[in-house]
């Protein structure tokens, strides 16, 4: 396996980790409500993480483009990659048109910290199907 194909499934790995977790955290709500639940992890009230936020539907986007990124790492063509990182990007740039409109149309029930992981997880999968090309046969 190459780095670039370990780097895909590495980030793939984390997206749907990220994604399972989300959707068990989303519960039973609605699927597509406005306002996501959080996942946190709180220790005795003096440490408290918390993450992003999620409805099922934005949990099950974020799977099924974690799972775009295994099959980048499996095919070693950068299609799949740059599918996941348009799709990504579309993510974070719904997260930033929400939060002008006032949450009123939340379709992923995502926050702030959900635009950090899209951008991140989309700038990483760009960059891998870049890198792509110049990998070993």
């Amino acid at each position: 396996m190459s780095r670039t194909a370990r780097w895909q499934a590495t980030l793939g790995g984390i997206g749907l980790l990220v994604g399972v977790l989300g959707f068990l955290a989303a519960g039973s709500r609605s699927f597509t409500a406005a306002y996501g639940r959080q996942f946190t992890f709180d220790k005795a009230d003096r440490y408290e993480l918390r993450l992003m936020t999620f409805n099922r539907l934005g949990a099950l986007v974020l799977i099924v483009l974690a799972g775009l990124g295994l099959l980048a790492a499996r095919s070693r063509r950068p299609a799949p990659a740059l599918v996941a990182a348009a799709g990504f990007a579309v993510s974070a740039l719904l997260v930033v048109v929400q939060w002008r409109d006032g949450q009123s149309s939340n379709l992923l029930g995502a926050s702030g910290t959900n635009l950090g992981f899209s951008l991140t997880m989309a700038l990483g999968f760009a960059v891998t199907a870049y890198a792509v090309r110049f990998d070993a046969p």
